[in-house]
């Protein structure tokens, strides 16, 4: 159903504030669309697909309660409405809903008032602030599915046994621009890393926290502690020991003409 416009909730802020700008505009784009015609017309990214569904839900809702007060409004205009409040009087003068007079306890019918009235029951206090209360902020990020990647593939790291809000603070900065998949590349690299794994002159190995830094993470990505091919070595007085520019030509030439010229004498004595 074409929608002219559509609420947005500060709640959904948390989520949006782990999208990139670019992020941000494909998700309002998408936003407008399924408000405008109920369908997506943009293809979403993972992160901002995941985003959309979360606001997607609530927008439901609200559409949902939108069109049941419509529903009701309906129904009460075509019962025409309220009552009038001027009440077309009996024959006896009186009408109704007319009151008691303070002088005369009893009304002009004869019939005496409730003594004791039953006041109204209050609504249950506790249902009606179980009803207020704000719906928990759902979490997208399966932090837990990430430590157990990183436990799992990162076998010769220091395992991550804790959770904390710095940890959770550096997995949703790296989902910002990473997808789940990108940062399981990320522990493959730092695996199979010796010098991460500490094969380096101070046996220092590299942790989860220094891995999920930013900088750091380019590094592991752009190979700088990729494992290094060696060189093979050449053995001692070997041609391939010198470079061109080393080798003396004219030298070689020589000795390869005298060689020849004493084969040469060598040949005609014998003869």
């Amino acid at each position: 159903m074409k929608k002219e416009d559509f609420v947005f909730h500060l709640e959904y802020r948390e989520q949006i504030d782990m999208l990139s700008t670019e992020q941000k505009g494909e998700l309002l784009d998408a936003l407008c669309d399924y408000a405008q015609t109920g369908e997506v017309q943009v293809e979403l990214d993972p992160l901002t697909k995941m985003c959309f569904s979360i606001i997607r839900q609530r927008m439901d809702r609200d559409t949902e309660n939108y069109e049941k007060k419509c529903e009701r409004l309906r129904a009460n205009g075509s019962k025409g409405g309220r009552p009038s409040k001027t009440e077309e009087e009996k024959p006896n003068g009186f009408s109704e809903n007319q009151m008691v007079s303070d002088e005369n306890p009893k009304n002009q019918m004869g019939v005496d008032p409730d003594p004791d009235p039953v006041p109204d029951p209050e609504p249950d206090k506790e249902q009606t602030q179980g009803a207020r209360a704000p719906h928990p902020k759902a979490d997208p990020i399966d932090y837990k599915e990430v430590i157990d990647s990183f436990n799992q593939i990162c076998t010769s790291l220091p395992k991550v046994d804790t959770f904390s809000e710095s940890r959770k603070k550096a997995i949703r900065s790296m989902l910002r621009t990473r997808s789940p998949d990108e940062l399981k590349e990320l522990f493959v690299r730092a695996q199979a890393s010796p010098f991460l794994r500490g094969e380096n002159d101070t046996g220092w190995t590299a942790s989860f926290d220094w891995i999920m830094t930013e900088t750091n993470a380019a590094k592991v990505m752009e190979g700088n502690y990729d494992q290094k091919t060696p060189k093979p070595r050449r053995k001692p007085g070997q041609f391939n020991d010198y470079s061109h520019e080393q080798v003396d030509w004219n030298a070689i030439s020589r000795r390869i003409r005298a060689r020849d010229r004493t084969k040469e004498t060598e040949e005609a004595g014998s003869g």
